[in-house]
């Protein structure tokens, strides 16, 4: 292995620890076909002294300045982009393995954790494409030129040449997972980065539990693909490449085994997490009922919620509301000059919070979706989930005045029902209903569209259900029934009911 990869600027005190911090690549698993396991749960720094939150970019045209070191300090996980730096975004041909990304990643996280020693530091390392400007490829091009295959090659024998990010980027090969060298270069690479006590866990790009590579649906492959077929690019620069159906399905199984085996390793030395592998990922909406839904259904054991660098009063009291631990509001924040200067960090992140006193509890008799939550600090939430609005008081800060609770709907329109929707035949639909009060005006006809020829009456719609995502209303007659429809509020009109 050639020296410079081995123990580049950040790596040489690291290099002789790097054996001892994780198992060693020479334990890989070399058959035919990876062994299905389940990977660990990670272990990223948390708490709820502030507002949880976690950052995902990097500055292209530069190193990040002193100031911006600082802001980035405040985030309890730091996840930096590819591009890190000029040569990092370098394109559409890329820079070669002296760029050295990641050893630039590790200096900036250095930085960060001088300042915030707790700090979850997050690399980006693609599970697919070997980006030409990480020192890990000088290793992957000294192995083909031994004659060691490790670049993944099509049916045909042809090395892949693909573009990522559209145009961006070209020219890129791709690890090959059936062939051990391959996944040795991974691993390494990241016990290596790992070892220099700046890099936590990583950003495995191109990598899921389920539908990871080749004939999968996942993000790598786009729209038309054949089976077992892996394209990239657009326009001209778009490419498609073809395997055989025993290729595909090894290759899938090593791709699988990758993120697990590593997100393991993390767990047993830096805590990791794998973003963007098994049990870790990013895209949650910032919503009271988006957290909630992922919480339950995605499987993940670490959420990061996509809630913007400068969110919105709104956007930060449906995530205080809703948010466990190992759940973060999330900030993407890629940019191109120093035009994001003091923009990558907002006020709320430095108020006293502290752990929660439990879930968000619905306040009593509101029947329409009111939310509240208390935190140690005497810090306070409270979301109205159908008004869409909502209030946060933090310690220190002036006190907010009580929100307007929410107006009781007539009793013509029954008691409400949560998470409930209605069927039967059907009277209307409608979008851009703001509340469930609105939604039942409309079913009992108190309420129409400019140009409805004439209202419906209380005779005709027998139940309504109000989505509290998407403000449609849904008006049913005749013989109404319910069921369950999470985000979904409904009431059967009293008349029919008694009817």
């Amino acid at each position: 292995m050639p020296a410079a990869y081995t123990c580049g600027t950040l790596l040489v005190a690291a290099c002789a620890a790097g054996a001892a911090a994780a198992s060693h690549p020479r334990d890989l698993p070399v058959g035919p076909m990876a062994p299905r396991h389940v990977a660990r749960a990670p272990r990223p720094f948390f708490s709820w002294d502030t507002i949880p939150t976690s950052f995902h970019g990097a500055r292209k045209d530069a190193a990040y300045t002193h100031d911006e070191v600082r802001r980035l300090a405040k985030y309890n996980v730091l996840c930096l982009e590819k591009w890190y730096t000029p040569c990092g975004a370098k394109g559409p041909t890329q820079s070669g393995p002296s760029c050295a990304v990641e050893e630039k990643m590790a200096a900036l996280f250095k930085q960060t954790k001088a300042i915030a020693p707790n700090q979850t530091t997050i690399m980006y390392w693609n599970s697919m494409l070997d980006f030409s400007f990480y020192r890990a490829h000088a290793k992957m091009e000294d192995l083909e030129a031994r004659g060691v295959h490790v670049y993944l090659r099509d049916k045909t024998g042809t090395i892949l040449s693909l573009c990522n990010d559209g145009n961006v980027y070209c020219n890129m090969t791709t690890f090959d997972w059936t062939q051990p060298a391959a996944r040795q270069v991974w691993v390494e690479a990241i016990t290596n980065m790992t070892a220099t006590g700046y890099v936590d866990g990583i950003y495995a790009d191109h990598s899921a539990e389920k539908g990871v590579g080749i004939g999968s649906n996942f993000n790598f492959t786009k729209k038309g693909n054949g089976v077992n077929q892996l394209c990239n690019g657009v326009g001209a620069g778009r490419a498609c490449y073809n395997f055989t159906t025993a290729f595909a399905a090894s290759f899938n199984s090593w791709h699988y085994w990758s993120t697990n085996y590593t997100q393991d390793l993390l767990a047993n030395t830096t805590g990791g997490p794998v973003i963007a592998g098994p049990l870790a990922n990013m895209g949650i909406p910032c919503t009271f009922d988006g957290i909630r839904d992922a919480q339950r259904t995605s499987g993940l054991t670490m959420l990061e919620v996509n809630c913007g660098c400068a969110p919105s009063k709104q956007k930060i009291v449906q995530f205080l509301a809703a948010a466990e631990q190992y759940n973060y509001a999330h900030c993407m924040g890629n940019y191109n000059d120093g035009t994001m200067i003091g923009k990558t960090t907002f006020p709320e992140m430095a108020y006293r919070l502290g752990a929660p006193n439990g879930p968000a509890e619905e306040v009593p008799g509101s029947g329409s979706g009111v939310w509240h939550r208390t935190f140690a600090s005497g810090a306070w939430v409270i979301w109205d989930n159908n008004a869409k609005n909502g209030t946060y008081h933090f310690p220190g800060q002036p006190q907010p005045p009580p929100p307007s609770p929410p107006s009781p709907l007539p009793a013509a329109c029954g008691k409400v029902l949560l998470n409930t929707g209605v069927k039967g035949g059907n009277i209307g639909t409608w979008s851009n209903v703001a509340t469930a009060g609105a939604c039942c005006a409309r079913c009992t006809g108190q309420a129409r569209e400019a140009g409805e020829a004439s209202p419906h009456t209380q005779q005709a719609c027998a139940a309504w259900a109000w989505h509290r995502d998407t403000n449609h209303c849904h008006a049913v007659g005749g013989n109404a029934t319910t069921h369950t429809v999470q985000g979904c509020d409904a009431g059967i009109i009293v008349q029919r009911a008694r009817a």
